[in-house]
């Protein structure tokens, strides 16, 4: 079990680490996309929450699989999907493409949310407070970075790079790890063994 935890922490350092990276550089995009298109640094933030919020689904919903209760993530999808369908009837017609990103975002926090409190209550209980303060931090601010950032110019460029340091700190024995895990596997002529 705490080879469980220890890989949810890891996996939460990962995700929390990407979507800081890209709010600090989202900036660079205005050099690989035409001008017209100078909006999409600020959508990109919620684009890749679905892939991050899914991911990380994966790792924190592993009770769901082991006690094969699989209905309790059809369930989840289906929540998940009708929050997107009512969030981006809201959005989509007075916000276009950054209502769709942000209904899309919120809607995966929802399958996120759900699919891990199904894990905990089918298989066991295990702390969450720190997976949903980070997650939820990170999403609101993706979702205030489409709302605000053509209007506040660099303004988030530099609040992402403010929680770089951050994350980082919040997040060391989680980076030790996954570094001497990585160590562990790179040396040559020695097999790697995990505790």
């Amino acid at each position: 079990m705490s080879r469980v935890d220890r890989v949810g922490r890891q996996a939460l350092a990962v995700v929390s680490a990407v979507f800081v990276l890209v709010g600090t550089f989202s900036w660079l995009i205005d050099y690989v996309l035409p001008g017209q298109y100078s909006a999409v640094k600020y959508l990109v933030l919620c684009s890749i929450a679905q892939p991050l919020l899914y991911t990380l689904s994966e790792v924190t919903s592993i009770g769901v699989n082991i006690t094969r209760r699989t209905m309790l993530s059809v369930w989840s999808t289906l929540l998940a999907l009708l929050a997107n369908l009512g969030l981006n009837y809201l959005l989509v017609p007075a916000h276009g493409a950054s209502g769709a990103v942000i209904a899309n975002a919120l809607a995966y926090l929802i399958f996120f949310v759900a699919r891990t409190e199904s894990s905990a209550l089918v298989w066991r209980h295990f702390p969450r407070v720190r997976l949903y303060v980070s997650v939820t931090a990170l999403t609101a601010l993706s979702v205030l970075t489409v709302i605000f950032g053509a209007a506040t110019g660099w303004l988030f460029t530099f609040l992402w790079l403010a929680i770089l340091p951050v994350v980082a700190w919040a997040f060391r024995q989680e980076w030790r790890d996954i570094v001497g895990m990585l160590r562990r596997r790179l040396q040559p002529g020695e097999i790697a063994v995990e505790n």
